[in-house]
């Protein structure tokens, strides 16, 4: 759209944006009473949701009858991107509450009005129960999704669906589980425990992005986007020169720099041990309790002795070599019933070498994917940046940070950045702030690599994680 010029970061042009009432009404176009209005995405999240505050001098909330149940469709789309899918913010939600009202003079009210995906607003008027068969994993899901969650879009007013995008498809397998009267959603998130890649990993997770449904593994998000992330975002104070992308090979450089440009980030810590021990992010066993044979089976986890298995951001460990570490430390109990799920006995494989390429039963996975989630808990960052609809979340982002020293004399950008906040890094959720004239996000961003190595692999600071059961 050559005719179209961008005059400042976070410029948008709004295509659609109305509320559809459930008594046919004409739509309102939210334009004119749009105070701001935030979306918010996150891969640790089914549906999007979000919430937009009114400015009504019309009584529109009498006058077309909200009160609930309405449908929010907005089409958004930064200035000068192309028209298509991958590039603007399309959506349709549901209204499912009112907060907030008041009088600001006799002639004007306002009231805030929150939204969510329909997929996730009648969820839970929608139980499943009794006992659920798979036998064919990416079937089963398909049909899950197809017959009990996109159903939510009927309400809506074009009664479009959406796909459900699973990457990679999760190895084959049988079993069977019993939903208790579940919702279909939490019947998703119970799958994503059990589905495992290509490579034996039980990492997926099931989300909406602003670009539709996926059940997505967390590996595969990052392996896939390494070679060429989606943009480099630099940290850019005031007068500061912007930093070259030249040479960078991006999947998504189609805006001008300065929206890949930052200068606020909250860096709540890079590392905490005390905390880690604790916690269990360090190490810690699992002690699976199988209530039908009486078996007990112990499953040591080490977050240096494990990283081997885990597909990391970049080569770099995140936590350094020779911080303390014992297995036996931190017990996570769990229990399961082997006489209903003879596919899923406990005591079956061993969490490093052999899970990995898939021998691993339901303990060993749970065992793994706790600990590799754990693996992001330390360089979780939040960036405010200027807005853009190309963008979702589960997209791996360069970002470059600088040393805090002077930079003068130095003429390799290299060695000018900081290289334990610089890096690869995933976008787990966004929050899409819009104004009348301006657009903003909110990202989270997380890692478990590093570009330089903190001290060797193996440290044998773990004295219990061979003993406790560890690989």
């Amino acid at each position: 759209m050559s005719e179209e010029i961008i005059q400042k970061v976070g410029q948008y042009e709004v295509e659609e944006f109305r509320l559809q009432n459930n008594y046919g009404h004409d739509p309102i176009i939210l334009s004119n009473f749009m105070v701001e209005m935030t979306i918010y995405e996150d891969i640790f999240s089914p549906y999007m949701h979000g919430s937009i505050l009114i400015a009504d001098s019309s009584d529109i909330i009498n006058g077309l009858g909200i009160h609930g149940g309405e449908s929010i469709t907005i089409k958004f789309r930064t200035t000068t991107l192309e028209d298509q899918p991958s590039n603007i913010l399309s959506r349709t939600f549901i209204v499912y509450a009112i907060t907030n009202r008041g009088m600001i003079n006799d002639r004007q009210q306002t009231y805030t009005l929150k939204f969510c995906s329909p997929e996730g607003y009648d969820d839970q008027t929608k139980p499943m129960a009794g006992i659920q068969n798979v036998t064919g994993f990416y079937d089963h899901l398909r049909d899950l999704f197809n017959d009990n969650i996109s159903g939510g879009r009927d309400r809506t007013e074009d009664g479009g669906r959406n796909p459900l995008d699973v990457r990679p498809w999760p190895q084959s397998m049988e079993f069977a589980y019993m939903s208790n009267n579940w919702s279909p959603v939490q019947n998703m998130m119970y799958l994503t425990k059990f589905a495992k890649n290509e490579d034996g990993i039980p990492d997926y997770l099931f989300f909406e992005s602003s670009k539709g449904y996926y059940f997505r593994s967390l590996s595969e998000m990052i392996e896939s986007q390494k070679a060429a992330p989606f943009d480099q975002y630099t940290y850019v104070q005031e007068g500061q020169p912007p930093v070259s992308k030249e040479g960078e090979s991006l999947s998504s450089n189609q805006l001008p720099p300065k929206f890949s440009q930052f200068n606020e980030i909250d860096i709540p810590r890079t590392i905490d041990v005390l905390e880690g021990q604790a916690s269990g992010q360090y190490a810690s066993n699992t002690m699976m309790v199988d209530l039908f044979s009486k078996e007990r089976q112990t499953i040591a986890s080490d977050v240096r002795g494990d990283m081997s298995a885990f597909k990391k951001t970049d080569t770099g460990l995140g936590v350094p070599a020779f911080v303390p570490r014992n297995s036996l430390q931190k017990t996570i109990m769990m229990y399961g019933n082997s006489i209903l799920n003879t596919t899923n006995k406990v005591g079956f494989g061993v969490l490093d070498g052999a899970y990995v390429q898939g021998a691993g039963g339901y303990s060993y996975a749970q065992a793994f994917r706790r600990q590799y989630l754990y693996s992001f808990k330390d360089y979780s960052f939040e960036v405010i940046v200027p807005g853009r609809t190309d963008i979702e979340v589960g997209k791996l982002i360069k970002l470059v940070y600088p040393k805090g020293t002077s930079k003068a004399g130095i003429e390799d950008q290299d060695e000018a950045i900081d290289p334990i906040l610089s890096g690869n890094y995933l976008i787990t959720s966004i929050a899409h702030r819009f104004k009348p004239t301006d657009y903003t996000m909110n990202m989270n961003i997380v890692k478990n690599g590093l570009l330089e190595q903190a001290g060797p692999t193996e440290d044998e600071m773990n004295v219990s994680y061979d003993a406790a059961g560890g690989g």
